[in-house]
This record gives C-alpha cells, sequence and structure tokens, in this order.
C-alpha cells in the first residue's frame, strides 16, 4: 500500500471473519494520502453493499468522481515542453486517454 501513487478507497465490514477490521485499519495505515477508511457496521466480507445500500453508492460514487476530477486537473495542468530523445522518438506515442 505504501508505494501507491493514487487515491485509496478501503470498504470493510465490521464483521469480517477473512479481514478482520484490525487488519484493515493496519493496512489503511500504511496507505499514502488521500485515502479513506469505511467501516460498515454489521457488514462482514462480501455483502457491504447489502448493508449500506444508498451509503455505499454514495460513498463509492463520490470516491471515483473525486479521483477523476483530481486525475483530469493534473492531465490538463500546463507543464514544462517534453523533448524526447532520438531513440524516443523512433518510438510510437501512446495515446493520452481522457
Amino acid at each position: 500500500m505504501a508505494g501507491l501513487g493514487m487515491p485509496v478507497l478501503v470498504a470493510a465490514g465490521e464483521q469480517d471473519q477473512h479481514a478482520t477490521i484490525m487488519e484493515i485499519r493496519r493496512i489503511f495505515a500504511q496507505a499514502p494520502q488521500p485515502k479513506t477508511l469505511w467501516e460498515v457496521g454489521g457488514a462482514a466480507h462480501v455483502d457491504l453493499h447489502r448493508f449500506a445500500q444508498v451509503a455505499y453508492e454514495a460513498r463509492v460514487t463520490d470516491f471515483f468522481a473525486n479521483s477523476f476530477a483530481a486525475r483530469r486537473a493534473l492531465v490538463s495542468a500546463p507543464s514544462a515542453p517534453y523533448t524526447r530523445s532520438a531513440t524516443a522518438a523512433a518510438a510510437p506515442v501512446p495515446p493520452v486517454l481522457r
């Protein structure tokens, strides 16, 4: 987790017996910012949506909307001109997805 270079959303059920909430908290602590931990009361390993459908959909939707908005801002930010080496100039340039 420490090496991630992107936003992190960790959603965990407080009753999960496969990955306990204490294990999830230890893993989450290693993630760099920005990060969000959401502990779902009553939920286990794969039933987070069933226990908190409206909150689940709102949190996941907001996370992706905010993460992609931040990424778009970085991609569209002006930067110094890029010059390619002769070796790089011979290689095809992959398209930028936006």
